[in-house]
C-alpha cells in the first residue's frame, strides 16, 4: 500500500477509506492458529515485519466480544520513526480457538498512522466490526475497516465507491479533500467543502451532509444536503 501524500490536490477518492488490500487484509499466513499468551505478550513474529524503521511494539491487546457463539480478540501493534511519531500500524482480529489458542481472521495493515480499538456497531444492516484508523498530519486521510458479520463469519464492506457518487453530486467547484468518518449506526456522514482556490487548512464552500444505506455489503449514496456559508 504506497503512502499518499496530503497535499492541496488530494480526489475526493482520498477522503474516505483505503480500498481494503487482500494481501494486507488476509496475508498468505492468516488464517492461522497461534499461541493466546504469546499474542497478549508481544508482537507475534509472522507479523511483526517492520512498516517503518523502528521495531513492533504490541500498543494493546483486548476483547471484541461474541457473537453468535464466536468470540473475537484483537491486536494493535504499532510501528515508531526515528523521531517517535506513530507512522505505521497493524490490527489482528483474532477468533477464540481449541483452548489456549486463536485465529488470525484477518490483518489490515496502515503505513500512514495508528488504528484505534476495534468495535462492534449494532446497525439495521447487523453487526457490524469497524476498525477506525487515519493518517497523521493535515490530510487526516480515513485508512478504517468496515466488516458486516454474515452467519459465522465477518465480510469486508465496501466504504468507499459511495465517495464516486458524492463526487459527481456536489455543486461544480466543490470537493472534500480530508477523511469523511461516517456514522455507521446512523448511517449518516458529515464533511466541510473546499473551492479549488481554498487553503488545506480553510474549507470555505460550506458543508455536505450526507445520508447513507446499505446495498448487500456495500455502502451506498442516497442523499446529499450542501449548505453553502
Amino acid at each position: 500500500m504506497k503512502r499518499i501524500a496530503c497535499t492541496i490536490i488530494l480526489t475526493l477518492a482520498l477522503a474516505g477509506p483505503a480500498a481494503a488490500d487482500p494481501d494486507f487484509d488476509a496475508p498468505a499466513n492468516a488464517p492461522r492458529i497461534v499461541d493466546a499468551a504469546a499474542a497478549r505478550a508481544g508482537c507475534l513474529p509472522d507479523y511483526a515485519a517492520p512498516i517503518v524503521e523502528r521495531p513492533c511494539q504490541l500498543a494493546k491487546f483486548g476483547t471484541i466480544g461474541t457473537i453468535d457463539g464466536h468470540t473475537f480478540d484483537f491486536a494493535r501493534y504499532s510501528f515508531a520513526t526515528a523521531s517517535g511519531a506513530n507512522m505505521g500500524a497493524r490490527a489482528l482480529i483474532f477468533e477464540h480457538a481449541d483452548a489456549g489458542k486463536l485465529k488470525t481472521l484477518f490483518v489490515p495493515e496502515n503505513i500512514g498512522g495508528p488504528f484505534s480499538d476495534p468495535e462492534v456497531i449494532k446497525s439495521p444492516q447487523g453487526s457490524l466490526l469497524l476498525i477506525p484508523g487515519f493518517d497523521t498530519g493535515t490530510g487526516n486521510l480515513n485508512r478504517e475497516r468496515l466488516y458486516v458479520w454474515r452467519k459465522t463469519e465477518w465480510h469486508l464492506a465496501d466504504t468507499t465507491s459511495w465517495l464516486d457518487a458524492l463526487m459527481k453530486r456536489l455543486p461544480k467547484g466543490l470537493s472534500a479533500l480530508k477523511g469523511i468518518y461516517p456514522d455507521y449506526a446512523r448511517m449518516t456522514a458529515s464533511t466541510p467543502l473546499w473551492r479549488k482556490s481554498d487553503g488545506n487548512a480553510s474549507p470555505s464552500g460550506g458543508r455536505a451532509s450526507i445520508r447513507l444505506a446499505w446495498k448487500g455489503d456495500a455502502v451506498v449514496l442516497t442523499a446529499v444536503d450542501v449548505r453553502r456559508r
